[in-house]
């Protein structure tokens, strides 16, 4: 998949597609095949440039510690600390205004629905793929997401699709999501990427 567009992974319950994404953010190391980010195998590259590069949201992320929602944004800034951007502060406050969680910035995530603290974790996410300082590999930056959209109502859905759409689209970001509704993937994804389940093959 190229950096710009948004990548659609869709298919049955049980078909792999979570499965696909692990191997995609090298969570898990696929059986056979490798996978390549600029051209270099994913495992080659330094977890401290891969998280700089590439951010990931996976379903439902439970937190053993009392933090804010704040906080947790905040957290998506960390592997920028060694080479900080100018305006850290603004780029947090940024991503929880754009995904609707500025007003619940003081709240502790674990005290929120499954919808609010969707919107804080893809907050988080944003915040870390943030463009780096120019010159910084990896050169190309990605965004995955396991199925962001499936604890949030129908218009915070279509606003975190068009979001992500938005900043591959305007920002040079690849985005590759597992979905679970098909007509999110055909409306906001110029690519869909179609698992069968077993059987279907």
């Amino acid at each position: 998949r190229q950096p710009g567009r948004v990548t659609a992974i869709v298919g049955p319950n049980g078909a792999g597609k979570s499965t696909l994404l692990a191997a995609l953010c090298g969570t898990l190391s696929p059986r056979q095949g490798q996978v390549l980010w600029d051209g270099v195998p994913l495992a080659r590259w330094p977890a401290a440039q891969r998280a700089m590069g590439m951010a990931v949201m996976h379903q439902d992320t439970q937190l053993a510690f009392a933090f804010t929602v704040q906080d947790v944004v905040e957290m998506g800034r960390y592997p920028h600390r060694h080479t900080p951007a100018a305006d850290e502060a603004a780029i947090v406050q940024h991503c929880l205004h754009a995904t609707g969680v500025a007003d619940l910035a003081q709240r502790e995530l674990a005290s929120l629905s499954g919808g609010e603290r969707a919107r804080a974790q893809l907050a988080r996410a944003l915040a870390q793929i943030h463009p780096c300082p120019r010159g910084t590999p990896p050169r190309s930056r990605w965004l995955l997401l396991d199925e962001p959209t499936a604890a949030l109502d129908l218009q915070h859905q279509h606003h975190a699709m068009a979001l992500v759409r938005e900043r591959a689209q305007r920002g040079g970001l690849g985005v590759v999501v597992v979905l679970h509704d098909l007509n999110l993937a055909l409306r906001y994804a110029q690519d869909v990427l179609l698992v069968p389940g077993r059987g279907e093959a």
